[in-house]
């Protein structure tokens, strides 16, 4: 930028990046009653283990309706590990990409941990089945994959951004 004679201070740079938002990452939506939607990728156990903290932070207290998809290749029990913390109930789910895993495979790995879970063939019928569950004040979290989040963006009316070619 220096060269462009554009001039950036620390300042400049730390307000815009408080300004950045991105797609898909933590990206809240809310819906009718007070019910908040929110999108994130997360597709690894710090991911999820961040997503989890991070929801906690900004809703405390918090009932929460948990939409998983992942793909084939996720450590499914892993993810749920750290997403269990903050879900009332689980909802399994697959995305149209090729790699995604079924979402009875979710539903399984999902099993081991205290929560009511059931599965959903499409990330379209998993967010109108989560939006139906929902009582007012409570978040849908949906993540596991960026192809999921762009389907639910999709299902929400938002449009859907590329989800990150390298098959998350």
């Amino acid at each position: 930028l220096d060269a462009g004679g554009f001039t950036l201070t620390e300042g400049d740079a730390r307000q815009g990046l408080r300004q950045v938002q991105l797609s898909g990452r933590f990206e809240p939506v809310p819906l009718a009653n007070g019910v908040v939607a929110i999108l994130d990728g997360a597709h690894t156990p710090a991911s999820a283990r961040a997503l989890t903290e991070t929801v906690r932070a900004e809703y405390p207290g918090r009932s929460v309706i948990l939409v998983l998809g992942t793909s084939a290749d996720k450590d499914v029990e892993s993810l749920g590990r750290e997403l269990a913390w903050i879900a009332n109930r689980a909802i399994a789910t697959t995305s149209r990409n090729p790699r995604a895993a079924p979402a009875s495979l979710i539903a399984t790995g999902l099993s081991v941990f205290p929560v009511a879970i059931e599965v959903q063939p499409s990330v379209a019928a998993a967010v109108t089945r989560a939006k139906a569950l929902a009582q007012p004040g409570n978040l849908i979290v949906i993540t596991g994959s960026l192809f999921v989040v762009a389907e639910a963006r999709e299902a929400l009316g938002l449009g859907t951004p590329d989800p990150d070619p390298g098959g998350q």
